[in-house]
């Protein structure tokens, strides 16, 4: 999904992604993310709802949530971690 910002911060950006892109496919599986930091390009997010404790976090965060926004924001983000 092409997701066009006119937000001006990283977080802002990542925020609308979330909104508009990752939200609603981990909603699907009845799990949610939430944008909790972000500094020096390191994205922390807290899985939520049915992705917390999940045995297929990890998969879904690495193939899914991390790939997604690093190849939105190839040049602003160096990582990904999630709670």
């Amino acid at each position: 999904m092409k997701t066009k910002t006119t937000a001006t911060s990283l977080q802002e950006k990542i925020a609308i992604v979330l909104e508009s892109d990752v939200k609603p496919f981990l909603a699907m599986h009845g799990g949610s993310a939430e944008l909790k930091n972000v500094e020096e390009g390191i994205v922390t997010l807290k899985l939520t709802g049915a992705c917390h404790g999940c045995s297929m976090a990890a998969i879904t965060f690495q193939m899914g949530v991390e790939q997604l926004l690093i190849d939105k924001f190839p040049d602003e983000i160096m990582g990904l971690e999630y709670e």
